[in-house]
């Protein structure tokens, strides 16, 4: 045997021990991922582990679980008696360069069944996850489309697919997220329509635990046609939408904003223009959120505590701990179309809250600042109660009228051109409506 093969050969027995370490090193370490995630819900009462088989190799190993779901005595809980139990099995594949995960759910025979109606034989979801070099973690999860027909009705799913990535200790996560709509029709012409809708999201974990960043969504819209059981025709459309949401913390303290906006809706075909949406927050106690989050899922619902009084404590505590760096949120509803803007507008801030003034609404009162503006083009108002109520048009414009001017005369309302207007304003305990003080004696006249 010449020398180039001999060293030919040792480099193929060492690339081949080589890479038989690496698949024994790759498949302990991801294999020891699951037998941790195993042992983090052993603690829960909720979700525990009702049996767990694990089938270790050297090229995959194959885990078999399944989940036993319910409270057992608890009278407030929101789950069946008996409880549900779900089978999960994950295969395990060591090869080096490509290791991963792939997850199945395993259904009784009667949920086979009814899925095979709806998937013909497909897998209904199917879950892929695999782990980069870099120790960042994908997971791809897909729903074909899929149809089914019965008593005398259709359901058409148009599928769905998604994509997450992470590291082991979720300090990121990002994600797409593609749902590529559904439509449903009933026996008697029933009509129900969901576009496709994408949801995009970056975001980090920050040194208080709550996850910050940017999160967008498109929605192609909504649509619905039926009868009411009285007999009234309903035909609804919600046209395409948009939104864009950003958060961040800032020494120790969250805030974030959304915008977005539905070009148009429509009911009983009639358009009633595009409706947007605008909201933010700041000054929210980072921790507190957290703290919360943790309470109520962690020691609360996974403990099977359910009770109000338990979410009523937490929540004191939650309100206590975010009052205390004097908040705000701003909120602003409007709706726009030819004949002019209807918007609703909220305000609300506070200041110095002791956990004490929660004994006292005069004191609590007297530390909150907040103002509520409303403004309605009255043009608008004919359009919509001509559209939506023609039979009963000429009645319900004149109910308009009076009610318009009785809160003019008491001063709730006021007019500039052709809007309607009302403003209130809530500040250190005293009220004001447009500008005129006011008391609470004179809302119950």
């Amino acid at each position: 045997m010449s020398k180039i093969i001999k060293a030919a050969v040792a480099v193929a027995v060492l690339g081949a021990a080589g890479y038989a370490g690496a698949t024994w090193y790759v498949g302990h370490r991801v294999d020891g991922k699951l037998d941790d995630w195993a042992k983090q819900a052993e603690g829960h009462k909720l979700v525990q582990v009702a049996s767990r088989k694990f089938e270790r190799g050297f090229w995959t190993s194959t885990e078999t679980v399944t989940y036993r779901i319910g409270c057992e005595g608890v009278a407030a809980s929101p789950l069946p008696a008996d409880g549900l139990t779900v089978t999960v099995r994950n295969v395990v594949a060591h090869n080096p360069l490509k290791p991963g995960i792939t997850t199945e759910f395993v259904y009784s025979d009667e949920a086979r069944k009814e899925l095979a109606k709806l998937f013909k034989n497909q897998q209904p979801l199917t879950i892929h996850t695999s782990i980069g070099l870099n120790g960042e973690l994908t997971t791809d999860i897909a729903s074909p489309a899929a149809s089914v027909t019965e008593d005398g009705g259709t359901l058409q799913w148009k599928g769905l697919k998604g994509t997450f990535k992470y590291d082991q200790d979720f300090s990121y996560v990002k994600s797409t997220l593609d749902l590529a709509g559904a439509e449903v029709q009933g026996p008697q012409g029933e009509r129900m329509h969901f576009g496709a809708l994408r949801s995009v999201s970056d975001r980090v974990r920050a040194p208080e635990g709550v996850y910050t960043g940017k999160d967008t969504l498109e929605w192609a819209g909504a649509s619905a046609n039926f009868t009411t059981p009285e007999g009234r025709a309903i035909d609804f459309l919600l046209g395409k939408g948009g939104f864009e949401g950003t958060s961040e913390v800032k020494g120790g303290l969250l805030s974030g904003k959304v915008s977005g906006q539905f070009d148009q809706v429509v009911v009983n075909q009639a358009k009633l223009g595009a409706l947007s949406l605008a909201y933010s927050i700041d000054r929210i106690d980072a921790k507190a959120i957290k703290a919360y989050n943790d309470e109520t899922w962690v020691k609360g619902w996974l403990q099977c505590d359910f009770a109000p009084q338990g979410q009523q404590a937490r929540l004191k505590t939650l309100l206590t701990a975010i009052l205390a760096h004097d908040p705000a949120l701003q909120m602003k509803l409007a709706l726009k179309n030819a004949a002019g803007e209807g918007s609703y507008q909220l305000d609300l801030a506070s200041h110095d809250v002791a956990e004490q003034d929660f004994a006292n609404p005069m004191a609590l009162i007297a530390k909150v600042n907040a103002s509520l503006a409303v403004q309605v083009p009255q043009a608008l108002v004919k359009q919509l109660i001509a559209q939506l109520d023609p039979e009963n048009a000429e009645t319900s414009q004149a109910q308009f009228e009076f009610a318009l001017a009785q809160g003019m005369e008491r001063g709730f309302v006021e007019t500039e051109g052709d809007l309607v207007k009302a403003k209130l304003v809530l500040k250190g305990g005293q009220i004001e409506v447009n500008g005129q003080p006011k008391t609470m004696a004179d809302f119950l006249q």
